[in-house]
């Protein structure tokens, strides 16, 4: 049994076994972790989402988080709409965080 705890609305911490089912919504999310590893599962693909890095999944993506087995997880995700092509760049990219904006 997957159990996740909820300090606010958008950070959240994830045990190691914690599954949530496949999903997508109509806006962007991005998924950031803060610590430890977490696994994305996108476009039938598992990637590993490390601390420290950030993740844009584009509207309408289908995909799921689970923890990574090994150690209990913190992350952060936002949902928004935009609608600029510029976010084009950011899909399906992870990447790292810089020190200072973390």
């Amino acid at each position: 049994m997957a159990i996740f705890i909820q300090q606010n609305p958008n950070y959240q911490k994830l045990t190691k076994n914690y599954v949530f089912p496949k999903e997508q919504h109509d806006f962007w999310e991005v998924i950031y972790c803060d610590k430890n590893e977490i696994i994305i599962n996108k476009n039938n693909e598992k990637h590993l989402l490390k601390k420290g890095e950030i993740l844009f999944l584009k509207p309408n993506q289908l995909h799921s988080v689970e923890g990574d087995y090994k150690n209990d997880a913190n992350v952060f995700i936002v949902s928004f709409v935009c609608k600029s092509r510029t976010m084009n760049y950011s899909r399906d990219k992870i990447f790292t965080v810089p020190e200072e904006y973390k």
